[in-house]
């Protein structure tokens, strides 16, 4: 977890973040390679607010390594060009968590790839948005061996004029706050950028793997959704419709049922 090898570089309280969030005190070693969104959310929240950091989310973004983006990570370092790599990002960031989504535009000499953040909290969100677009950008610097910057980033929020050096440090590049997405521009070129380990068998057998993990992920989603809907429609043969003793057939609380469908991307 990229988050949490920033906090512990940093001296903060990580281990109250996680256990606020209800997570292991370290993830990775727990085996918890795909933390849902609400979850990811209130660890985040908890990581903020005990470290007062402006710039937490721009920071941590420094802390990227290919692990970081699951198996999408590795799978972008066999590529032959950086075009090979942004194409993979739309097709599997599920790997990675369900925090956001890509879009590519293509507008002549420039693409922008915009983000669009999923989570609500606002206290989250501009770190959130941060932390990606400086991942973005730090992780292809270290893929195509060159320190490129974009020609442009774009936040919807406004970045404090003390922060904004910072920011100016980390992308190289003018940046527009306030702005109606969050969003990084390049210049086409870079994308025919020769990247440092690409291996075409290796590739072939990752993006297998990668999309076996996606649709397993799919799965998993839609087949606890359809557990709960199963058991509504019980409840609505005995006429009456209860969420706690929805919960109760899967042994959860109320409140754990809403999260776990929320991670599914769905409601009650």
């Amino acid at each position: 977890m990229q988050y949490v090898r920033f906090a512990r570089e940093e001296g903060l309280n990580v281990s109250q973040a996680l256990a606020v969030a209800g997570l292991p005190d370290d993830p990775a070693h727990a085996g918890l390679n795909h933390v849902g969104g609400t979850v990811f959310q209130r660890f985040l929240k908890a990581l903020i607010e005990s470290s007062g950091d402006p710039l937490l989310g721009l920071r941590s973004g420094q802390y990227v390594q290919p692990g970081s983006y699951s198996t999408l990570g590795y799978l972008v370092m066999t590529c032959s060009t950086l075009g090979e790599a942004v194409a993979l990002i739309a097709p599997f960031e599920k790997l990675v968590g369900d925090m956001g989504v890509t879009r590519i535009l293509d507008d002549g000499d420039t693409i922008e790839l915009r983000w669009h953040c999923n989570y609500t909290d606002p206290a989250v969100r501009p770190h959130m948005m941060a932390n990606v677009l400086a991942s973005w950008t730090e992780y292809a610097r270290w893929l195509a061996a060159q320190p490129a910057s974009p020609t442009r980033v774009r936040f919807p929020f406004t970045i404090d004029a003390a922060l904004l050096p910072h920011y100016e440090r980390v992308f190289g590049c003018p940046l527009e706050d306030k702005s109606d997405c969050c969003a990084i521009r390049i210049a086409r070129h870079l994308l025919e950028a020769p990247l440092r380990q690409p291996d075409a068998r290796l590739k072939t057998t990752l993006l297998q793997a990668a999309s076996e993990q996606i649709e397993a992920l799919s799965s998993e989603q839609v087949s606890f959704s359809e557990q709960v809907r199963a058991v509504i429609r019980q409840q609505l043969d005995q006429g009456v419709i209860r969420r706690d003793v929805v919960a109760e057939a899967f042994g959860l609380s109320v409140r754990t049922l809403v999260r776990r469908l929320q991670d599914a991307g769905t409601s009650y």
